[in-house]
């Protein structure tokens, strides 16, 4: 009934077998041999008391490390519990800041009412571009578009929409370009620019003829116009392989020469622009 009394056995025999089997049986804190004296039993009590009082002492701690370890346990628990919903929360956080930082560097380079790259965009992708040819030596071809009298078109109809016809003219230059590194952007007000890697400057041009034709059968109604009674598009195509000693303003300077010179000589034209040589005017 109480297994952990300690018991002290007072014996007449002293044989080596009947001790033994009562220390193994009975399981004997200590044995005493008659004779005994009452000094050294009052000492064998007190060794056993000491020693119980120990273990006793002994059981406590252990059942106290027991609870601490119990509570050490729960609170792992809990730590981890929370160490999981604070990397959940970090994580959602960290993918909503991600998907913002897109958002963010989308409208940083996309012009908003086009939804065509910007002008940013567009210069970080001609100095792109520009490398590529550099290192393949293959032409690089760029095209400048401008709507024919688009102040007139804003005055008569109005601002609403010039922004609907900005926004089908930049449709029309997007569904020119077919190739994946072909590029369209929006460079400013009512001018685009395209673009065109590994291309020379007859294939430019065909691309910018296939536009105007396509611009046509929209039938984008202007009749303020001085060209035609729908709206136009003047081009100023221009081509180079680089040498590594020009720059990109280079090609560019010579797109919108080629332009300049397109509006001069009456609009709802193409004039290319090889850059070594004079432009030509295949209206």
């Amino acid at each position: 009934m109480s297994p952990n009394t300690l018991k002290i056995m007072l014996t007449g025999q002293a044989n080596l077998e009947a001790v033994g089997n009562a220390l193994k049986l009975a399981k004997l804190y200590r044995y005493m041999a008659k004779p005994w004296t009452p000094e050294d039993l009052k000492v064998t009590v007190l060794e056993a008391v000491h020693s119980y009082l120990q273990d006793r002492k002994l059981d406590e701690q252990n059942y106290r490390l027991q609870l601490l370890n119990e509570q050490l346990r729960q609170a792992n628990i809990e730590l981890e519990r929370v160490v999981n919903e604070q990397a959940a929360i970090i994580a959602a956080r960290t993918a909503e800041l991600q998907t913002a930082n897109k958002e963010l560097m989308h409208l940083s380079v996309t012009d908003p009412l086009t939804e065509l790259p910007n002008r940013r965009y567009f210069d970080a992708y001609l100095r792109q571009e520009w490398l590529a040819a550099i290192r393949d030596r293959q032409p690089l071809s760029l095209i400048l578009a401008d709507v024919d009298y688009f102040k007139a078109y804003n005055d008569h109809y109005g601002h609403h929409a010039g922004d609907l016809c900005l926004q089908q003219v930049a449709q029309v230059l997007q569904q020119a370009v077919q190739r994946p590194r072909d590029f369209v952007a929006r460079y400013g007000g009512e001018e685009f620019v395209i673009v065109l890697p590994n291309t020379d400057l007859g294939e430019a041009e065909l691309i910018g003829r296939q536009i105007q034709h396509t611009l046509q059968d929209c039938h984008i109604v202007h009749e303020h116009s001085q060209v035609s009674h729908c709206v136009t598009l003047s081009f100023g195509v221009a081509c180079l392989i680089p040498l590594g000693v020009a720059s990109p303003l280079e090609l560019f300077n010579a797109a919108d020469k080629a332009l300049y010179d397109a509006k001069r000589q009456g609009r709802n034209c193409i004039v290319v622009n090889s850059i070594n040589n004079s432009p030509t005017v295949p209206c």
